[in-house]
């Protein structure tokens, strides 16, 4: 049973997009990018990514939606919708990847577990700290970046849930309790027993984790976190490729890392770069 790979953005992420989908191929994965913009030509795309215009799937409500949301909460309202849509008889998971992720490792531990629970999910982080503590409390417990979902009745029942929510509550309002679709999830285990949270400290490493990950380059694309675990993907979260050495907009890097990280922003920049002028 084949698993598909998928992400969403608008045409000024397609870069991002396009970067994920250069890192996948290397696994034999063919990225489904479903962007939320009108059809336009563009320049001939890598095959190594298939573009699905979303306007052209049959979504009652649509152009509701999009006079309700604004772009970001409108790309994410619809993530749970595009999964369950995905999962069919041929189709056993999913897998789904901000379009500004990259990955490193082999994802098939993944598709593993997507073999014994319904559901898995990363946490933003898995150790306690005071100023990040009083961030999930406003945007979320997992970083919805990433998720899995295999073809189950739990499986499909939570990405029903989950859709329902976010047709309604998809706003940016984290002083009413909502971020998106990321602050319903927090709530998922109470309801779906057999969800499964990964601790795996290179899953989903970000900048809002660095305080507990440690990143060494070994050679080529492999990288190690905290000496002991291969880093899968990174969350390149408001990279800014005009100045990538802050490696966040919001969150920059201390200057004292620069090291750590510069071989993998420099790797990252360069193929966003080249993607950007597709």
């Amino acid at each position: 049973m084949e698993t598909k790979y998928f992400t969403v953005c608008n045409l000024a992420f397609l870069g991002r997009a396009l970067t994920l989908a250069e890192s996948l191929q290397k696994q034999d994965i063919r990225l489904l990018i479903y962007v939320f913009d009108k059809r336009v030509n563009l320049n001939s795309l890598p095959d190594y990514a298939e573009l699905v215009w979303v306007e052209e799937l049959d979504i009652t409500n649509f152009k509701h939606l999009a006079f309700k949301y604004d772009i970001t909460e409108l790309s994410t309202s619809l993530k749970a919708y595009i999964a369950k849509s995905l999962l069919t008889n041929e189709i056993s998971k999913v897998i789904f990847l901000d379009p500004d992720t990259h990955v490193y490792s082999s994802l098939r531990p993944l598709e593993q577990e997507l073999e014994t629970h319904p559901i898995i999910l990363t946490p933003h982080f898995t150790s306690p700290n005071e100023e990040g503590d009083l961030a999930l409390m406003r945007f979320g417990s997992f970083n919805l970046g990433f998720f899995g979902v295999n073809n189950t009745k739990e499986g499909l029942n939570f990405l029903e849930w989950w859709h329902e929510r976010c047709i309604d509550y998809c706003f940016f309002e984290p002083q009413w309790g909502l971020s998106t679709d990321q602050k319903w999830v927090t709530i998922a285990p109470c309801f779906f027993p057999n969800l499964k949270v990964l601790f795996h400290q290179g899953l989903n490493m970000a900048p809002w984790n660095l305080h507990e990950r440690s990143l060494k380059h070994l050679e080529g694309d492999s990288y190690v976190v905290n000496d002991k675990e291969d880093l899968l993907f990174f969350h390149f979260s408001s990279f800014d490729i005009d100045d990538p050495m802050k490696l966040s907009k919001r969150l920059p890097l201390a200057t004292k890392r620069y090291d750590e990280f510069k071989k993998i922003i420099q790797v990252y920049a360069e193929s966003l770069r080249k993607h950007n002028e597709i």
